[in-house]
């Protein structure tokens, strides 16, 4: 039975609010955002470093061209404290989202009392407050020093040197950053088939396992062998066969969804620790090798009874032949496009 895990993870999603879970969650696309920036600055401090060396070789007693060139040394410090206050940025998001990881590593590896963890928490949700806050300042102040670069190089007088000295400024034109595809838009292009399931049909789709947006459930595949072991080993926790199917197999969508790093943690734990019954360091570090892997939704975790049948998925999924894949027959019932 799940109880424990659910009841250690309960009390990290009482604590934790969606914030700190995001800010695990969008750690990977908030990167590909520092990259992008930290790239667009070095490119544009490139330039600068060329114009400044060839102009200050060519030209000499020149008014204009001494102001243009203090301009230019001014806007080059600014790109040098853009790049270095963004790759800062970037290692603080990821050595806190290594402590949460830890923490939620160590809460599951320890039985006592979870209320130890309180001061931790609350430490951690400070570092995430004061990060964000940061992190929204620094975005403010790059995007006002990048401005005061875009206008340096509208000047006609600079656009002319940039002419002469053969220097390129196209990147400023493609400033967008492309955002990494959400998890549930993966799902969507990875739907199999759209299917209606009433509570009453349960029984007839034990080797499925089927997500469904309208019921807002998640039914898991199950062996009638699972069933009735879960009945001879609980007589007193299940009434019947379809009990043991309503309690164990059918799950609400958000337990798996509305955290999905720590959903994916928590399956391939339960996975590796429960049902192939290996040493919990092993479980956790393949939950941990697991947790990140955006691209794999926890449901499937969850639905697989070993891991040779995950990574059957997984080599599936990597090959996008994920028809090929037929140890449970998955389907999602996506609710439409408004």
């Amino acid at each position: 039975m799940q109880t424990e895990t659910t009841y250690k993870f309960d009390f990290l999603n009482h604590y934790f609010t969606t914030k700190e879970f995001d800010f695990i969650n969008n750690i990977r696309s908030e990167n590909k955002k520092y990259d992008d920036i930290i790239m667009r600055n070095t490119q544009i401090r490139d330039v600068l470093v060329s114009f400044i060396n060839n102009l200050n070789d060519s030209i000499s007693n020149n008014e204009q061209v001494n102001v243009i060139l203090q301009q230019a040394k001014d806007i080059f410090n600014l790109m040098n404290y853009n790049i270095q206050s963004i790759q800062n940025l970037k290692s603080t998001s990821l050595q806190i989202s290594d402590d949460i990881v830890k923490l939620l590593v160590e809460i599951e590896s320890n039985s006592c009392d979870h209320s130890v963890y309180n001061t931790q928490i609350q430490e951690l949700k400070n570092r995430v407050l004061e990060f964000s806050n940061k992190d929204e300042k620094i975005k403010e102040e790059v995007s006002s020093s990048e401005l005061k670069a875009d206008s340096f190089f509208e000047q006609d007088i600079v656009k002319q040197y940039l002419s002469e000295l053969h220097l390129d400024i196209d990147f400023l034109k493609n400033k967008e950053v492309k955002m990494n595809t959400d998890v549930v838009e993966s799902i969507s292009k990875n739907t199999i088939s759209h299917v209606t399931l009433d509570d009453t049909d349960i029984a007839k789709f034990n080797n499925t396992l089927l997500v469904s947006e309208k019921a807002k459930k998640v039914f898991l595949p199950y062996k009638e062998s699972e069933v009735l072991l879960y009945l001879e080993q609980y007589p007193k926790e299940y009434k019947s066969f379809a009990d043991v199917v309503k309690k164990e197999f059918i799950l609400p969508l958000d337990y798996y969804m509305k955290h999905p790093i720590v959903a994916r943690f928590r399956e391939s734990y339960s996975l590796i620790r429960d049902r192939e019954s290996k040493m919990v360091i092993d479980a956790f570090k393949f939950a941990l090798n697991m947790m990140f892997r955006y691209e794999v939704n926890p449901v499937i975790i969850a639905a697989c009874k070993t891991q040779s049948e995950l990574e059957n998925y997984l080599s599936c999924l990597e090959k996008n032949h994920l028809e090929d894949f037929i140890d449970f027959e998955i389907k999602f019932e996506v609710n439409p496009l408004a």
